[in-house]
């Protein structure tokens, strides 16, 4: 629809093979098949990954992407989100969603963890020939050799790791700015 449309604006396209997966993470966590997203969906895909949310942390989930008001998540607004962050280069977008479906989307076969090939395989088709081997090398703590593997609460720790560093750097870059 319209609203669709005008929301999407400005926002970078995704390869079809990116869309494809996209769909099947999201009827991955669509547990009851009803089309949309609830808390039960997220509570049981969370069980799932033996992810212990924190309180209040699935509804916040819900409410970061829910143009609708709907306390339920659309296909729409769920691709929205998905682009928004990927289109992202200030690092505001909220990235709760994102982190859930990030790691579901490098988890090809299911299992419940990243191997690093299929984690090869996603970044190959987000960024092509510009992805770096270094981003495969920290999300598995330099550890590349095949079979090794990392869980949701594993990848999470990841990301927050990159999080303070980056923060790290911008207060150095502010420190060097005001010298």
């Amino acid at each position: 629809s319209n609203m669709w449309k005008k929301l999407q604006r400005g926002l970078a396209p995704l390869e079809k093979g990116e869309l494809e997966q996209l769909r099947k993470v999201f009827d991955r966590i669509d547990k009851n098949c009803d089309g949309v997203l609830c808390l039960n969906d997220l509570k049981a895909t969370c069980a799932a990954l033996k992810h212990q949310p924190d309180k209040g942390e699935l509804e916040e989930m819900i409410w970061e992407i829910d143009e609708t008001l709907s306390k339920t998540i659309s296909y729409d607004e769920f691709e929205l989100m998905y682009r928004r962050v990927r289109s992202d280069r200030t690092g505001l977008e909220p990235r709760t969603m994102f982190n859930l479906v990030d790691f579901m989307m490098n988890d090809n076969n299911g299992d419940g963890r990243i191997e690093v090939d299929e984690a090869i395989q996603l970044m190959f088709m987000r960024y092509g020939k510009e992805f770096k081997d270094e981003a495969i090398a920290s999300l598995f703590n330099g550890q590349t050799e095949n079979g090794n593997s990392l869980s949701y609460n594993q990848f999470l720790e990841h990301l927050e790791q990159q999080k303070d560093h980056g923060s790290r750097r911008k207060d150095l870059d502010k420190l060097r700015a005001v010298q």
